[in-house]
């Protein structure tokens, strides 16, 4: 399961099946994969039949570039500059850690912080949500929970 919003924990791949390795030569080998990237989208460019965009994760690679097709334009433009997540076939060069590119099949736009509630908005939202226990309890049963699993 992947979580809808940005962190940390921004390259995740999931594979649908085992990768394939492109063996054309020596120095071309890589690896593809079906995942997502998250980051920040910037470097945007829609010149004639170019839809490219990078993608700037918190860690990992410096960025991802990203290729998306036409139907995809307008909603790359619209996330510039927002954090988002873009899934399709990842590209990995041999010897690599992170994947170098994207070609998209789906961008994700999260919303900016200023549209995320604050903790006072979402204080007393579950009153009853620990049953009868004290909080504290509610937790160390929760950890108890997570050790025997």
């Amino acid at each position: 399961m992947q979580c809808s919003l940005p962190c940390l924990l921004c390259l995740t791949a999931t594979i649908a099946r085992w990768p394939t390795v492109d063996d054309s030569g020596p120095a071309d080998k890589h690896m593809t994969t079906i995942g997502s990237v998250k980051g920040q989208l910037e470097f945007i460019n829609v010149h004639g039949a170019e839809n490219v965009f990078r993608v700037y994760p918190p860690i990992g690679p410096k960025f991802v570039e990203c290729r998306s097709p036409g139907r995809l334009k307008s909603e790359a433009t619209a996330a510039v500059g927002r954090n988002v997540r873009v899934s399709g076939k990842l590209h990995q060069r041999a010897g690599e850690q992170y994947p170098s590119s994207v070609e998209v099949r789906r961008i994700e736009v999260f919303p900016l912080d200023s549209e995320l509630p604050s903790l006072l908005d979402i204080r007393g939202m579950a009153p009853d949500v620990t049953g009868f226990l004290s909080s504290e309890d509610f937790v160390r049963s929760m950890r108890l929970a997570r050790e025997k699993a």
